[in-house]
């Protein structure tokens, strides 16, 4: 019996310093985005500006690169990804866009391909939809326990804005899904400018997510509003 005791107690505090360990892991990830990084997101949005007034005939390929938002709240994300995103050396040249969500604190980075790398990294735009800047069903992906975790607070009605260097262009949520996997229809084509953001779901879901999310927004412009 005092084996099994000792065993018992043992273990019961290897667990408690474990759990110090990934708490202590995890406040030092928050630490890291420092208190640049508010000014790094300003600084990016104000290139963008400058760019799109001075554009009208230059190719995009011309354009200063755009850079990452700084301040990222990584508060909702999981030990995972938090690894994975610090682990990520910045890089700021094939960054094509910023997509921010003011009411759910949310300010990342669009990439090229939802790769594995970029998903750590980001957001990641489906190359087989409509460009970041505008012209029918623009699809972006992301991890639902980094960068879209927060998308299970999001309302009909929230505004999304998506910034290039061709200017900022804004959206609001009109529809909330969970579809299947198997439901590309959220894919399609459409005449108007529309945004759809794509993640697993649940979001809080051990394993592989059976579900995505899905939120869909239209542009607010002139040719959309009715």
């Amino acid at each position: 019996m005092k084996l099994v005791s000792a065993l018992c107690r043992f273990v019961e505090t290897s667990l408690w310093l474990l759990g110090i360990a990934l708490l202590c892991v995890w406040g030092t990830q928050m630490l890291r985005q420092g208190p640049m990084a508010e000014r790094q997101t300003d600084l990016f949005l104000a290139r963008a500006q400058a760019a799109s007034a001075t554009t009208t005939e230059t190719s995009v390929s011309t354009n200063p690169p755009l850079t990452a938002p700084g301040d990222i709240d990584t508060s909702l994300w999981s030990p995972k990804r938090i690894e994975q995103f610090s682990a990520i050396a910045p890089a700021s040249d094939d960054i094509i866009a910023v997509l921010e969500i003011d009411t759910l604190g949310l300010s990342a980075p669009i990439f090229t391909e939802p790769t594995d790398h970029n998903l750590n990294r980001g957001l990641g735009w489906l190359d087989k939809t409509a460009p970041v800047t505008g012209g029918g069903n623009i699809a972006i992906a992301g991890h639902r326990d980094s960068f879209f975790r927060v998308l299970k607070d999001i309302e009909i009605g929230d505004r999304i804005d998506v910034t290039t260097l061709e200017g900022e262009k804004s959206y609001t949520v009109t529809e909330l899904q969970i579809v299947l996997p198997s439901n590309v229809s959220v894919l399609a084509p459409t005449e108007h400018n529309q945004l759809t953001l794509i993640t697993c779901y649940p979001f809080y879901h051990v394993g592989s997510a059976p579900e995505r999310f899905i939120v869909t927004a239209t542009e607010n412009s002139p040719a959309t509003l009715h």
